[in-house]
């Protein structure tokens, strides 16, 4: 049978960009649930990466869109692995309560023992430094490598690794290399040498190398994510298919024309920003091209003058309240003194 991986869900109360669409991009949310659960129906297990929940603490209808689509997946083995986002200092995780429903379906990976197998499945949860009792970056990663060597040494049958760790040699949405990273990254070269198959979470951005499969997130949440995706794992030939998900793409472009903007999709958010003083002019024009999608944003970072963002011209009538509470979180600023000045002065 086949394994159905799914990356970080990140599960919050709304997606990024959210104020922007009038739906608060809910219906995209059930959509993208929609096609998991039904890209399942020929897999036997789940596999959740880590960071299912985007904190520690969590809105309690947050941890019910969890739970609901858990039990989506009837008869079938889930793995849910413990990420970063989740883990608590001492730990513990934001994950902790799904033991307690005591499915015997749902197994919840979260820090003990450090890398469990099932099979020729092995799962590696995150461990920060302090939870792995060492002081450096390279210390933790003998301990993480060291642990999974030993899970793994005895079996016999394809091995397959399901590890919440940034790997060496691979780069982030933004385009920074994991190498440089400040924490536990686990050496591509020598993961693929002791595994048939590793599947990777932690980095939102997905991507493959010979052996490894970065899931990356579900959701489309900052600029530059565009494209995100699922995965089936062949368990008898470990071909790996990826299946794209639905979703709107989150573009950024600086000084476009308008044929720029025309090589994206409608049904999608795009951030402009310009930065050329000699494009001021052009701006009403890329506004009106801006119209036939979703939701955009425009930013005026011109050099010697105040930013500027046009960040109404995208948005559909909202009352002053929420208004308020858009514009300070682009601006950065307190929403509550920002009502108080509001009220003083209409």
């Amino acid at each position: 049978m086949n394994i159905l991986v799914i990356g970080d869900l990140h599960l919050k109360q709304q997606l990024g960009y959210a104020d922007y669409i009038s739906d608060m991009r809910n219906a995209e949310k059930t959509e993208v649930f929609d096609y998991i659960v039904k890209e399942s129906n020929d897999c036997d297990k789940v596999v959740f990466m880590g960071d299912s929940l985007n904190g520690r603490n969590n809105h309690s209808e947050v941890i019910r869109m969890f739970v609901e689509l858990l039990e989506r997946f009837v008869g079938k083995k889930i793995y849910i692995v413990a990420g970063n986002h989740e883990k608590f200092g001492d730990g513990k995780t934001a994950i902790d309560f799904i033991k307690e429903i005591r499915n015997p379906l749902w197994k919840v990976i979260t820090s003990k023992p450090l890398v469990e197998k099932k099979g020729g499945l092995i799962f590696c949860p995150y461990f920060s430094k302090t939870e792995l009792g060492v002081k450096t970056n390279e210390d933790g990663v003998k301990i993480v490598i060291k642990k999974i060597k030993e899970c793994s040494s005895d079996i016999k049958v394809k091995k397959i690794l399901f590890a919440h760790y940034a790997i060496t040699d691979c780069n982030t949405v933004s385009g920074t290399n994991t190498n440089i990273f400040n924490e536990v990254v686990l050496p591509y070269k020598e993961i693929t040498k002791h595994f048939d198959l590793t599947m990777a979470g932690h980095i939102h951005a997905p991507q493959e190398k010979k052996g490894l499969f970065v899931t990356g997130s579900v959701f489309n949440n900052e600029v530059g994510e565009t494209q995100k995706y699922i995965y089936k794992i062949d368990t008898k030939t470990l071909e790996v298919k990826k299946f794209e998900l639905p979703g709107r793409g989150i573009y950024k472009v600086e000084n476009p024309t308008e044929k720029d903007l025309l090589k994206i999709k409608k049904n999608n958010i795009v951030k402009v920003i310009f930065t050329n003083k000699e494009l001021e002019e052009t701006i009403p024009a890329i506004k009106e091209k801006l119209r036939r999608f979703d939701a955009f944003i425009i930013l005026e970072k011109f050099p010697n003058t105040r930013k500027k963002i046009h960040f109404d011209d995208g948005m559909l009538e909202f009352d002053v309240e929420k208004l308020l509470e858009i514009y300070a979180k682009q601006k950065k600023v307190d929403v509550s003194k920002l009502s108080k000045a509001f009220n003083l002065i209409k």
